[in-house]
């Protein structure tokens, strides 16, 4: 007759180890979710003469304009062309300067 898990040292370890290594994995991934930023998105209207280059040094000066490029093209889907009157979504962090300039 077997033993139940509980009941038996074996078992009882077992049970122990992967509780632990449940509160493990949970841990890491909550401190991993704690490191991400919070991500918060603003609109601006493209206008005449903008160009991805252009709204990136303006809205993120302290920033490599060809990281926020890949960030504003990412969150856009964006094609080949940019015109005025487009609505692009751009990250908080990088909006902040355009709506201080407004």
């Amino acid at each position: 007759m077997k033993r139940p898990i509980i009941g038996s040292r074996p078992g009882l370890a077992r049970l122990v180890l992967i509780v632990i290594a449940a509160m493990l994995l949970l841990s890491a991934y909550l401190i991993h979710q704690a490191d991400k930023p919070e991500t918060i998105q603003t609109e601006i209207t493209v206008r005449e003469g903008e160009t991805l280059w252009s709204i990136a040094e303006t809205n993120c000066p302290n920033k490599d304009p060809r990281e926020v490029i890949h960030q504003i093209e990412k969150v856009n889907h964006l094609g080949e062309y940019l015109r005025p009157g487009d609505v692009l979504t751009i990250p908080k962090e990088v909006g902040a300067a355009r709506e201080a300039s407004k």
